[in-house]
């Protein structure tokens, strides 16, 4: 039997902690209230562990003791779990779990605020990606860095048919990735999610709260670090109010430092997609910088309409490159296909009504797409989900009740979800990105629990933002800098060349990734692929399947830790 635990609190607290082998955990801490649950992985399908307990990390005493939940087999994972859930334990310090034969966790802390410090960090990731812009010591601290990409004069691709030798200055921006190309239609679920995080907590986000170079302007240091990304997205509009594609070199940059990459950039496609994320996107901020700079909301809005009125003069003009393609042959930087428009007339509409007040874009249920989805760059008609839900008072009330509706339907399959799963997750694919889906997630049950103010909606985003920082198949912590087992190695060209030993602080990796693209690179180099779904994370910079990083899943942590942060000692079980 394996149910016997040290009898001695002296030979507890000295035994070698096996962590990420016999529990994952939030490496963070639990909420004070709340669910508390961490996942026991057990030796064999035979082990018949049944008891944990949870120690003072300092003086090694029982301060909790209770039996383990019937092993369940998690088959994304290969492994059997049982649950050691100490939610009813709500006394703050800091503590270790244990099994029987001394067993430990590393140290972990119970208390009422736990992601203020990853808040700060994730949010602080898009001034660590600007581009065309020098980083100074007293903002960006060791990493530093000179200016790059500065792109005063970049060519457009000849496939855009512009008179001979025709460029446009389009400096600033965030660069979208590892890489150093910057994508509109990324660009677009990107800032609209750092724009409803402001809209909806904005009060975590102070003038001076981010460190940038624009704090103490009076204007909070979130808007002012969207607003770098704004101006970029400005530049990005033709006179005929379509919008380019994407600032990319023709084939991905070298690993070098942004100032040392010779490659040449070039203004590439001119898409309906590219055009409706603009026109959302600056719909949406004409409506929230109104009170802050009425000059840029007017423009952003003059915009966003020249931008609605291109694409329905042009609204099926999908962005295709590469040797299959008639256009674009040459080009093989981030495509960001799609070809199925309706989300992106449905979110930019919703965004120029809630701007613009005009009668030609009311939305009406004949608008609304026929069932909720999660955001992402391909599916954006959650976000006008999410701004008729934020603003209901601005549409009609049958819209407002048929859009939540669908929601709750969705945020009730997740709930289920969570409960039946042996690790406690919703259900998902581990495809490439998949850090961003229980973060989706969150933002889902976070519009629920706006509709209906339920604590078993904050319940579960809690457990579902344990994943992220450490309950999960490999017992990492996706986000650099944070936790005790965290991402060293990022595929991000800045982190890979600056010679600085530590990665950049607050950047969420991609994340388990089934489909192994990178297989032949990390085989090379003597890493084992042969993994189950969930284990298919490899903390290696060749790994760009799975431990890259990118805007569009910063963007959704910043949002669901704003969510936590704010409501998040509110969850009682």
């Amino acid at each position: 039997m394996m149910n016997v635990f040290a009898s001695n609190p002296d030979d507890v607290a000295a035994t070698e902690p096996l962590s990420h082998d016999t529990f994952r955990f939030n490496q963070l801490g639990y909420f004070s209230t709340g669910p508390k649950r961490a996942l026991y992985v057990l030796t064999d399908k035979h082990d018949d562990t049944q008891l944990f307990r949870l120690l003072d990390a300092t003086t090694g005493e029982e301060c909790y003791r209770k039996e383990l939940t019937k092993p369940n087999y998690w088959k994304e994972a290969d492994d059997w779990t049982a649950i050691a859930d100490f939610s009813d334990f709500t006394v703050p310090g800091r503590y270790r779990l244990e099994v029987p034969a001394g067993r430990l966790s590393s140290p972990f802390v119970i208390r009422d605020s736990i992601y203020g410090n990853a808040l700060n960090a994730a949010a602080r990731m898009y001034f660590y990606q600007r581009a065309s812009k020098e980083l100074l010591p007293q903002h960006a601290g060791e990493y530093a860095r000179a200016a790059g990409h500065l792109n005063h004069a970049a060519p457009f691709h000849s496939d855009l048919n512009k008179p001979a030798g025709a460029q446009i200055a389009t400096p600033g921006g965030w660069y979208d990735a590892g890489d150093y190309g910057k994508y509109v239609v990324n660009a677009g679920v990107t800032t609209s999610l750092l724009m409803m995080s402001y809209d909806r907590f904005g009060a975590l986000f102070p003038d001076g709260s981010l460190n940038l170079p624009e704090s103490g302007n009076g204007v909070s240091d979130l808007l002012d670090e969207i607003r770098y990304e704004l101006d970029w997205l400005i530049t990005m509009q033709d006179q005929d109010g379509g919008v380019f594609f994407k600032v990319t070199p023709l084939r991905f940059a070298p690993h070098v430092m942004p100032a040392d990459d010779l490659s040449v950039q070039y203004v590439i496609g001119k898409s309906t997609s590219s055009t409706l994320n603009f026109a959302a996107v600056m719909a949406y901020a004409a409506y929230l910088y109104q009170s802050v700079d009425i000059e840029f909301a007017e423009q952003c809005l003059r915009r966003a309409e020249a931008a609605w009125a291109w694409a329905l003069e042009h609204p099926d003009i999908a962005y295709t490159q590469g040797s299959g393609s008639p256009y674009y042959k040459d080009v093989q930087t981030g495509a960001y296909g799609d070809r199925q428009f309706d989300d992106e007339f449905f979110w930019a509409r919703v965004a120029l009504s809630l701007a613009s007040g005009k009668e030609a874009y009311a939305i009406g249920l004949k608008h609304l797409p026929q069932a909720y989805s999660k955001p992402s760059w391909r599916h954006v008609g959650g976000l006008g989900y999410f701004a008729i839900l934020s603003h209901s008072k601005q549409f009609a009330d049958e819209v407002v009740q048929c859009a939540a509706q669908h929601l709750q339907i969705k945020a009730d399959s997740i709930l289920q979800e969570v409960e039946n799963h042996a690790a406690r997750i919703h259900r998902f694919g581990f495809g490439w990105g998949s850090n961003q889906d229980p973060l989706n997630a969150i933002i889902t049950l976070s519009f629920a629990f706006k509709i209906e103010q339920l604590t078993k909606y904050i319940s579960a985003s809690i457990e579902l933002m344990d994943y992220i920082f450490g309950k999960n198949a490999v017992g990492y912590c996706f986000v650099t800098g944070f936790g005790e087992k965290s991402p060293k190695y990022p595929h991000h060209r800045v982190m890979e060349a600056d010679q600085i030993e530590s990665p950049i602080p607050g950047f969420l990796v991609g994340g388990p990734n089934r489909g192994i693209q990178d297989r032949a690179g990390l085989e090379q180099r003597g890493i084992d692929t042969d993994v189950a779904p969930a284990k298919a994370y490899f903390d290696h910079s060749a790994s760009y399947a799975s431990n890259e990083v990118a805007i569009n899943w910063n963007a959704p942590l910043v949002y669901a830790l704003s969510f936590l942060e704010y409501y998040g000692v509110s969850a009682d079980e």
